[in-house]
């Protein structure tokens, strides 16, 4: 009726998103470090880590690693979708 979303607003929700995946696994940190996004803590089935990624066992550490594209408004979305496959 009012027409597509801003982006602002997509991206207000994608983060939205992330948070529910967040507390559905447990996890309390998101954070960037030298262009990784890192949760945890998390527990992963290391078969299931997305390409790129590493996990830490005794820190229950997920670490991902975007490409550069990834790391504006779209990443979110992204760590999202990395989160829930990692942990299925």
């Amino acid at each position: 009726r009012f027409g597509p979303l801003p982006r602002e607003a997509e991206t207000l929700l994608d983060v939205a998103r992330l948070r529910i995946a967040c507390l559905d696994t447990g996890v309390d940190e998101v954070t960037t470090f030298r262009g990784q996004v890192r949760l945890r803590p998390v527990v992963v089935d290391e078969e299931n880590l997305p390409e790129g990624a590493t996990y830490h066992q005794t820190t229950k550490t997920l670490n991902l690693s975007p490409e550069p594209s990834d790391m504006g408004p779209s990443l979110p979305s992204w760590v999202r979708d990395r989160l829930i496959a990692a942990t299925r």
